[in-house]
C-alpha cells in the first residue's frame, strides 16, 4: 500500500504528495492534502501522505469486477440482458 502513496520534490522546490490507490474510488492519480497535494515543505507532504495511508488502511478493497470468463472452468458469463 505504501507504494501507492508517495512524496516527490518538484522542480520549483515545492513537494507533491500523491496517491493512485484504487480504494480511493478511481484508478487515477490524485493529490493528497490541501491545494491538490502541493506542499511548501517536505514535512508537510510526508504528514499528509502518512495520514492518507492511515485512511487507506481503514478502507476495504473495492469489490472486483465480475469475470466474463471463469478462470477455473472457462464458463462464459453472459449477462441476463443478452440471453
Amino acid at each position: 500500500m505504501s507504494e501507492t502513496v508517495f512524496v516527490v520534490e518538484r522542480v520549483d522546490g515545492k513537494w507533491d504528495a500523491s496517491c493512485f490507490d484504487r480504494r480511493c474510488g478511481g484508478w487515477g492519480l490524485h493529490g493528497v492534502g490541501g491545494d491538490d497535494g502541493v506542499h511548501e515543505t517536505e514535512n508537510s507532504a510526508r504528514r499528509a501522505a502518512a495520514e492518507h495511508r492511515r485512511e487507506l488502511a481503514a478502507k476495504r478493497d473495492p469489490s472486483p469486477v465480475p469475470a466474463v470468463v471463469c478462470p477455473t472452468c472457462g464458463h462464459r458469463n453472459v449477462p441476463k440482458e443478452r440471453r
